[in-house]
């Protein structure tokens, strides 16, 4: 039996040795950097922190020493006679108190005073504007909307070169119900009737009765050449699916260009209902007449 040859190591010598010298470079940056933070940065920043929360509590304290009177103050006033007038070119005359009669308290009692009594407290109110003066101030009831004011004129916009502002100037219309009618407004092409809007997602029925009268029909649409389009440009419509831009396609594959858009009618899978619907979205371009030779005669 062959004796089993013993497993030597691959590496060489001057692998092993430089291998180890990069681990033991390894170890030595990882303790440096070690040192550096646990012992430089982290007490920098401990220092920091402790100097801002001292600064705030020194701040406190003297909002507080200036806040809470000391038990043995007293606070100067002035007479309620002694008043100055203010005189103003847009206001009425007024009398302006220097100062509120006070007396030295505790601090107890200034953490708790009771209401003062009426012959210490100097009211004033400034002179009613005449009706001449000055014109009266209307106020608006509280809780009214100045956007669903009845009150309020209302512009009719057009359903397909209005913008989002003209949308939410519509009664029940926000920024939310505006994205979304311009949204599907532009994968139609445009509304040839104002009823498309109803079809908007999770539009409401009622909304839609509040923004119908102000809707004002066009006919600029975005159409679709039938000898040009392809099924996916087809199958993006809102009104087609995959299955009918394949009719289309392979009816003018099998049956050459379409002449007239009424050509649609041929295809028996549609009914005239659906085709009414989308038949808006499509056009044919005229071709060029061909050219023909004539024999002399």
């Amino acid at each position: 039996m062959d004796r089993v040859k013993p497993i030597k190591p691959t590496f060489t010598r001057y692998q092993r040795d430089r291998t180890a010298g990069l681990i033991l470079i390894s170890f030595s940056i990882g303790a440096i950097a070690w040192y550096h933070f646990y012992h430089q940065v982290r007490p920098l920043n401990e220092k920091t922190l402790l100097a801002i929360m001292d600064r705030a509590a020194e701040y406190y304290d003297s909002l507080d020493a200036a806040t809470i009177p000391h038990p043995d103050e007293t606070i100067s006033t002035i007479h309620a006679s002694e008043k100055r007038k203010i005189h103003t070119d847009n206001y009425p005359e007024v009398d302006v108190v220097k100062s509120l009669p006070t007396q030295s308290r505790t601090e107890a009692e200034f953490l708790d005073l009771p209401s003062a009594p009426a012959t210490n407290v100097v009211a004033w109110t400034p002179q009613s504007p005449s009706s001449d003066s000055a014109p009266a101030i209307k106020r608006a009831k509280s809780g009214t909307n100045p956007r669903n004011s009845p009150e309020r004129k209302i512009i009719p916009i057009d359903i397909n070169r209005s913008e989002a502002l003209d949308w939410e100037s519509l009664p029940g219309i926000g920024p939310y119900y505006a994205k979304k009618i311009l949204a599907y407004r532009d994968k139609l092409g445009g509304f040839y009737k104002k009823e498309q809007v109803r079809e908007t997602w999770k539009l409401p029925d009622s909304t839609y009765q509040k923004i119908a009268p102000f809707l004002i029909e066009s006919s600029t649409l975005r159409t679709m050449d039938l000898n040009q389009v392809d099924i996916p440009s087809l199958a993006s419509h809102p009104y087609l699916t995959w299955k009918d831009a394949n009719l289309i396609v392979r009816y003018r594959q099998q049956h050459g260009r379409y002449l007239f858009i009424e050509d649609l009618f041929n295809i028996h899978a549609f009914d005239s209902t659906y085709l009414s619907r989308v038949i808006p979205y499509f056009k044919v371009e005229p071709t060029n007449p061909p050219i023909t030779s004539g024999g002399a005669g």
